[in-house]
């Protein structure tokens, strides 16, 4: 790696922490030990990459802290509807923290069309957007009985500006922009804590559009979050909390023998010579690692600069080219100027932090998989088939009902999202026990694997 590879980084970045991103009543508090976070929505949270985002930036930057992430999101589901689904699908968790995103199914996009416009169908656009706002109080008002603290979202962006052959449905965007505006309503009405991811959304999106109008943070559907758009919801989410930036901080003074900051860590046994610097550094946290499809949101929003810093500041430093090595594995090189400014250590990926913190990240991603293909399928499934029904629902229950609903629709139903998971849910069903203890214990070795581990430092001058 030459001496470039590392990127300089600003001390003030470090002499005062982050204001919080505050966009309503108050920001939302960042997740505490014991937590049980509960995330009620749509499509984007069933799939739940934003969430797997959030539980892996929680595992490596606060390693051992138990925190318990539920994914009650639904393809297609409404604030209305999932009112209907707190006692079963939300309550049981017993959930201390619960956050809200709706609003992209509550619009009608139908009604958003290329035709003409009409008294009739602006009412009709009109009175769809009054029942998310009343809809969504009742929702909140349910929630907030329950104890728990509620944290509302606005909803995702409609990507109207692409230049792509899906369908328009032109006006959607600005119709969510209005559900924006009453999630920010209610939550100053309720003291609910505010998150204003169309906003940030938006923002990244033009400027992903500013520099390739064919490219969107969005999927081609124009309606749910690509790998970026979870990214920048991920990336809203954890500033709006305030939370903590810095993996890690050590600043060593050689000219004058002085450890001046040990930010989130330990270092041991410094020695020095004129053409070597060594030490043992135990860190209490590990460096997010950004999954390699959603790396091109890092441009859109300052997620490294602002959540993601760990540093390493070394003055005094003989002039010259120094090789940093981590457990004798060259890890890079570095001008003595570099490190007296301070490198981030979260920007390579061949330090052996960061490699522990992939093998979190593989372990909070397959449980997410198992989460949204399984568990949250099967749920999709009964809210639609036996939205009544007593819960659990048995199989046997459930098995001439899923083939009575596959005998009455067409070939372009069944290749729904719900067709699809309608076509699975019998073998789904089947394996669900079985699927909920893998999440058991995925997530009990993502806890295992996030462990501190001390690292051996070692800078070489080159001759």
């Amino acid at each position: 790696m030459k001496p470039a590879a590392f990127f300089s980084i600003l001390a003030a970045l470090f002499l005062a922490p982050l204001k919080p991103a505050v966009h309503g009543r108050r920001a939302p508090d960042p997740f505490a030990p014991g937590d049980v976070w509960c995330a009620l929505g749509d499509e984007t949270t069933h799939h739940g990459d934003y969430l797997a985002l959030i539980e892996l930036f929680y595992r490596t930057r606060f390693p051992g802290m138990s925190l318990q992430v539920v994914n009650a999101g639904l393809h297609g589901d409404t604030a209305g509807s999932a009112i209907g689904r707190l006692a079963w699908d939300v309550e049981p968790h017993e959930p201390t923290v619960v956050s809200i995103l709706f609003g992209m199914n509550d619009i009608g996009r139908t009604l958003y069309t290329s035709g003409p416009s009409s008294p009739a169908l602006e009412q009709m656009r009109a009175d769809r957007i009054d029942k998310f706002g009343s809809d969504l109080r009742s929702l909140v008002a349910r929630v907030k009985s329950t104890g728990a603290r509620v944290i509302l979202l606005s909803p995702t962006i409609y990507d109207e500006t692409v230049q792509s052959p899906a369908p328009l449905n032109r006006g959607a965007n600005a119709a969510l922009a209005r559900c924006a505006q009453i999630v920010r309503d209610v939550a100053n009405e309720s003291g609910a804590a505010f998150i204003d991811l169309h906003a940030k959304m938006a923002e990244a999106n033009a400027r992903l559009q500013a520099e390739n109008p064919l490219a969107s943070i969005m999927a081609a559907n124009r309606a749910e979050p690509g790998p970026l758009g979870h990214f920048v919801a991920a990336y809203a989410f954890l500033r709006a909390q305030n939370v903590q930036g810095i993996v890690s901080r050590l600043v060593i003074d050689l000219e004058n023998n002085v450890i001046l900051a040990a930010d989130n860590g330990v270092v041991e046994n410094v020695e020095k010579s004129r053409s070597s610097v060594r030490f043992r550094w135990t860190e209490k946290a590990l460096p997010f690692p950004a999954p390699e499809e959603m790396r091109a949101a890092l441009k859109l929003v300052p997620f490294m600069e602002e959540l993601n810093q760990q540093v390493l500041i070394i003055t005094g430093l003989q002039p010259g080219t120094w090789d940093l090595y981590i457990d004798k594995e060259l890890v890079g090189s570095v001008t003595a100027e570099q490190m007296a400014a301070g490198i981030n250590l979260a920007m390579t990926t061949n330090t052996p932090q960061y490699r522990q913190a992939v093998e979190i990240q593989r372990l909070v991603v397959r449980k997410a998989e198992l989460v949204a293909d399984g568990l949250r399928s099967v749920a999709l499934v009964e809210q639609r088939l036996a939205p009544d029904a007593e819960r659990p629902i048995d199989i046997t229950f459930m098995e001439p009902l899923v083939e009575d609903w596959k005998s009455k629709v067409g070939p372009e139903t069944l290749n729904t999202p719900l067709g699809r998971s309608v076509s699975l849910y019998l073998l789904r069903k089947d394996r669900e026990a079985e699927a909920a203890a893998s999440v058991r214990r995925l997530t009990e070795l993502a806890e295992l694997a996030a462990t501190p581990q001390p690292h051996d430092f070692e800078l070489i001058l080159r001759r």
